[in-house]
């Protein structure tokens, strides 16, 4: 009976990879490429992650499984209303894992996006609700955060203030001391808890922040430097009426020598329980392995909370849990068939991009190899989690290679509601709290999601006014034209590559209500999937004060690398599918892309495990040996 591991990489790039194999950066993968078959691979479109992923799982196309992005509308509910698409009760597909295991194969899932909550009870599952796109994991007790006396984004502002009232500090000690409170409030209902600073002083300059849990100098959390981190701290807090425990550390990002200044870093504080199936795996887990930091996202590098350096540091701790987690169930559990997916990857190039491009205007060729060799280290660190799978792979056994989407060039954001605005089809107000809340009453067409242009349309949207038949068809010509002539003055490029009516779609596996009435494809340089996405039960988003159509991108503030809505054909969109194992080709290399729906069906096909029973993809025949 054949075994699979198979290792997901969020993003990875052909291209990429094998410059960074020629580099020596990627051995584990020149080992596959040798060994086995390599061919690039076509995503689903829009090419995202909850899209990507159902489909590499399930073999079937984004209406079928019903994941059709980060967010999902469904008929009948009002056009800003969005559902999560990483939710495991949204796929209406099954799994080939989940087609093993009811036939008594042992299955192992590490981590895999859209698996939460975990639908198998009879497998062994770990994670599934992380904070990909975006978003923050569902079961943390406190997201990653940031205490600081400055004004970076979403910070927790605090106050130094002279000490007073502390126990056990010795009037030997040098003085004035600093105070400081940070409270944790937990991102579920719950009290929360506060920890208290005490700042430190030595040679006349304050240089080190005493963390504590009550005013008392011995009741000692941690002492950090300027630029360490702490060691994991365990504690428990109130959440939803309960004590529960969560894990957590700190980095001391800034400390000014006199004092005015500081800025604290938080990781993720995730549980130690609740996160497995079965439940009691997550202690052992923890007791063998450590805490599981599952939170990679670059929303903190963003707000101003960390640097480039600290981002990689996360990683690096992120994937050497990954590794030992792997390593630990595969040794310690019976399997058949183990799956996991990390993202750092496409972390990684939406951060560097701008500085691997020369087509980005902050593109500076002094620092190209700087930022080609940060996101060579991260394609290193994935490549350790291919050498793990290979030190498990016997001859009945299977390793496989799959990403789910490639980036693109992210120059400028293209805001279409606001250019639906300017053209009298889309009216917007604003609350008591400063959101744009649309007027359904005067608003024919809407953006929302990655790829798609919702008609207001009267007896199907619940507040509907145009007319079916003749002024819908008018107004879905008028806006694919609009789309189509739309011009940046400054660069002479159509922001939109292609634009069609939803019927059109139907071969790229997109139909029915929760597409919209028009899909479009950006062009090279052009995203409005992010300025469009909306998160689940958030204000409305994707409409500007300022009523602009276009903004440039800046490095290291937001992405300068995309994916959802650009052409999944398209050279860097492209991600990788590679394998070796019993009966695979050996150095055999594709020269026409598969495609990601071709996955499911063929790794059940290698592993005698029939085909999910929705699959719509093909066996790709021409990897194996004949006979």
């Amino acid at each position: 009976m054949k075994r699979l591991i198979m290792v997901g990489l969020d993003s990875v790039i052909p291209k990429f990879a094998e410059q960074f194999i020629q580099e020596g950066k990627m051995p584990n993968l020149m080992k596959i490429r040798k060994e086995g078959a390599w061919t690039e691979a076509i995503p689903t479109y829009p090419p995202v992650t909850p899209c990507g992923w159902a489909t590499i799982g399930t073999g079937v196309w984004p209406s079928t499984h019903g994941i059709e992005g980060f967010t999902l509308h469904f008929p009948g509910d009002s056009l800003e209303a969005s559902h999560d698409g990483f939710n495991s009760g949204f796929c209406k597909a099954e799994y080939f894992w989940e087609v093993a295991a009811k036939k008594g194969r042992k299955v192992i899932i590490l981590k895999y996006p859209g698996t939460w909550p975990h639908r198998m009870k009879n497998a062994i599952q770990i994670g599934g609700n992380g904070g990909y796109g975006g978003r923050r994991n569902g079961l943390d007790i406190t997201h990653s955060m940031c205490f600081s006396t400055g004004n970076e984004k979403e910070v927790k502002k605090v106050r130094l203030m002279e000490a007073k009232g502390w126990e056990n500090l010795s009037s030997s000690k040098e003085s004035p001391f600093l105070e400081v409170k940070f409270p944790f409030i937990p991102d579920r209902e719950g009290k929360g808890r506060v920890y208290y600073g005490l700042i430190l002083k030595s040679n006349e300059e304050y240089d080190a922040l005493r963390i504590t849990r009550s005013k008392d100098y011995k009741d000692v959390v941690v002492e950090l430097k300027q630029g360490k981190w702490s060691e994991w701290i365990e504690d428990t807090f109130d959440v939803n009426g309960e004590e529960e425990k969560g894990v957590f550390r700190m980095k001391l990002m800034d400390l000014s020598p006199d004092g005015q200044r500081l800025r604290l870093y938080v990781s993720q504080n995730h549980p130690l329980h609740g996160y497995t199936t079965p439940f009691e795996l997550a202690e052992e887990l923890y007791r063998n392995l450590g805490p599981f930091e599952e939170y990679t996202g670059p929303n903190d590098i963003w707000n101003g909370w960390i640097d480039l350096e600290t981002q990689w540091e996360i990683y690096r701790s992120h994937t050497n849990y990954m590794k030992r987690c792997m390593d630990y169930l595969l040794k310690n559990k019976e399997w058949d068939l183990f799956v996991l997916q990390c993202h750092p990857i496409d972390y990684a190039q939406h951060i560097v991009w701008a500085g691997i491009d020369p087509d980005h205007p902050d593109y500076d060729p002094s620092k190209r190899g700087k930022y080609w060799n940060y996101l060579g280290e991260i394609y290193g660190m994935m490549d350790e989690l291919v050498g793990v799978a290979l030190n498990h792979k016997n001859d009945d056994t299977f390793v496989v290679v799959v990403g789910d989407h490639g980036h693109e060039l992210y120059q400028k954001i293209f805001f279409i509601n606001n250019l639906l605005i300017k053209e009298g089809l889309l009216v917007a107000n604003k609350d008591s709290e400063g959101n744009f809340i649309v007027d359904w009453s005067r608003s024919k067409a809407f953006v929302t999601g990655h790829v798609s242009i919702f008609i207001n349309l009267k007896g199907r949207e619940p507040q509907g006014i145009v007319e079916p038949g003749e002024e819908y068809e008018r107004l879905r010509e008028r806006i694919i034209n609009l789309l189509y002539d739309f011009k940046d003055e400054e660069t002479g490029i159509h922001p939109v590559k292609y634009a069609c009516k939803e019927e059109e779609m139907i071969a790229w596996g997109l139909y029915g209500g929760g597409i919209g009435d028009i899909v479009y494809i950006m062009a090279r340089g052009y995203d409005s999937g992010s300025a469009m996405r909306m998160e689940p039960n958030s204000k409305f988003v994707g409409i500007t004060e300022e009523g602009k159509i276009l903004e440039r991108t800046k490095i290291l503030e937001e992405h300068t690398s995309e994916h959802p809505d650009f052409s999944p054909f398209a050279e860097t969109i492209r991600t990788l599918f590679t394998l070796v194992g019993p009966g695979i080709k050996k150095g055999y290399r594709s020269t026409i892309p598969s495609r990601l729906v071709d996955v499911a069906p063929t790794l059940s096909y290698l592993t005698g495990v029939s085909c999910p029973r929705q699959a719509e993809g093909m066996v790709m025949r021409e990897i194996c040996c004949e006979g």
